[in-house]
C-alpha cells in the first residue's frame, strides 16, 4: 500500500494555508474565538490508513487517549511529536506537527518537520525580508507585522507572513482571506482598530470579559500561522471580584 508523507526540509517553506487547519478556506482564529464549528470533523476515521500510522508508532488508541486524534480529525495540527519513520528510502525519527490531508478517496498523514531555524536571507515568494522583518519574525509572536505583496503564480497578492513558533516554518495568508468579527468578548472593534489589524499591526483591546466573568486586556494581531488573529492576554480581576475577595 502506498504511504505518503509531507516533510518540509530545511530553509523557508512557502506554506500558504499551512497553519493549524490544513486546507481550510475559513478563518481559524475567528472560529476558535467564536466557537463556530468547534466539534465538526473534516475527516472520517474509516478512510484513514491506520496501518501506516501504526508503523510510525502512532496507534489509534494512543492518538485517541492523547486527544490528538480529535484535533487532527477537525483539520488542525498537533503540537510537535517525535515520530519514527520506517518507510522505503526513509528511516529514522523526526520532530513534526501532524495533521491529516485528504487525497482522492483516502486520508493520509501530513507531517510538518521542526526546523532548527528559518533561513530569512533567501527570498520568500519574491519578498526579501528587511532587518525589521527578520527581527519581528524571530520575535516571540512570530508575526512579521505588515502586509507585503507575494508572487503567487503570475499574480502579486497582498499577504501576511508569520513564523510557526513551534516548527520555525514560514507561512503566509492572503489579506483577502482575513475575516474580522464585529466584536470580541464584549468589545466592538472600531474602524481604526480594524484597519490596524488589516495592516498586520497589533492592537490593545481592554476590558474584555472572559467566560469566567473576569475582565482582561489582550493584544491582538493577525497571524498567518493561525489563519486569523491571535491574542496575548493578561487576566486581571474586575473591581467587583476584588471587592468580594476583600470581604472574605
Amino acid at each position: 500500500m502506498a504511504q505518503e508523507q509531507n516533510i518540509p526540509g530545511g530553509g523557508v517553506a512557502p506554506a500558504e494555508g499551512g497553519g493549524r487547519r490544513q486546507g481550510a478556506d475559513s478563518n481559524f482564529a475567528t472560529q476558535a474565538h467564536s466557537g463556530e464549528g468547534a466539534s465538526a470533523c473534516r475527516f472520517k476515521e474509516e478512510i484513514i490508513d491506520w496501518e501506516q500510522l501504526k508503523s510510525m508508532g502512532l496507534a489509534r488508541e494512543y492518538l485517541q487517549r492523547s486527544g490528538m486524534l480529535d484535533t487532527m480529525l477537525r483539520g488542525y495540527q498537533t503540537d510537535p511529536q517525535r515520530i519514527t519513520l520506517d518507510l522505503p528510502g526513509t528511516k529514522g525519527s523526526i520532530s513534526a506537527r501532524m495533521s491529516f490531508r485528504g487525497e482522492s478517496d483516502r486520508t493520509v498523514l501530513n507531517l510538518e518537520g521542526v526546523q532548527q531555524t528559518p533561513d530569512l536571507t533567501k527570498p520568500y515568494l519574491g519578498h526579501l525580508f528587511s532587518t525589521e522583518d527578520r527581527k519581528n519574525l524571530l520575535g516571540p509572536t512570530g508575526n512579521m507585522g505588515r502586509v507585503v505583496e507575494l508572487t503567487c503564480g503570475r499574480e502579486k497578492i497582498p499577504c501576511f507572513i508569520s513564523r510557526d513558533t513551534r516548527t520555525n516554518v514560514i507561512k503566509h495568508m492572503k489579506l483577502e482571506s482575513l475575516k474580522l468579527p464585529a466584536d470580541y468578548k464584549g468589545q466592538v472593534f472600531d474602524s481604526e482598530q480594524r484597519e490596524t489589524l488589516r495592516r498586520g499591526e497589533p492592537i490593545l483591546v481592554e476590558n474584555m470579559t472572559a467566560k469566567s466573568g473576569r475582565e482582561y486586556d489582550a493584544t491582538l494581531q493577525v497571524s498567518a500561522e493561525r489563519r486569523g488573529w491571535a491574542s496575548t492576554s493578561t487576566i486581571r480581576s474586575s473591581p467587583m471580584a476584588r471587592s468580594s475577595a476583600a470581604c472574605r
